[in-house]
Formats: structure tokens, sequence, C-alpha cells
């Protein structure tokens, strides 16, 4: 279990926390939570995924980039 599992189970329990939209998604979306103050709520940010030419990667990493962008896309935002 992560840090923000375990924060997670802490608004189940009806405490109140700050988290990141993919840390509570499946609980809003179970019903398990509820969104408050939604008008405060940051704009969505892109995100980038890249290389840096000058760092040392396994032969994994460019498998990465070729498989999660277009899935990253075709994913609403949360």
């Amino acid at each position: 279990m992560s840090t923000a599992e375990a924060a997670s189970d802490g608004p189940i329990a009806g405490w109140v926390a700050r988290m990141l939209s993919y840390q509570f998604a499946r609980a809003v979306a179970d019903g398990r939570l509820i969104l408050t103050l939604e008008s405060f709520e940051p704009a969505v940010l892109p995100v980038r995924p890249g290389l840096y030419r000058w760092a040392v990667f396994t032969p994994e990493a460019p498998c990465f980039l070729d498989f999660a962008p277009p899935r990253l896309k075709a994913r609403p935002p949360p």
C-alpha cells in the first residue's frame, strides 16, 4: 500500500484530505467519496513524457514512450 492509498482511506472514514485526482478517482466513481470545493480545483495540466539525451535508459524507456501517449490521450480527463 502506498502513502496515497493510505491517505485515501481517511476521507472514506469521514476526514477531509487534499489529493491528486487520480488518487481518488475510483472512490468517486464507486460513490464512496464526493467532491467538495470543486470550483477551487486547478486546471488540468498536460503531461508530456520525454527522454533526456544525456541520460542512460534501459531499452524499456523508448518502448514506454511509444506505448503510453496514445493511451493517455484516449483517457477522458478526470
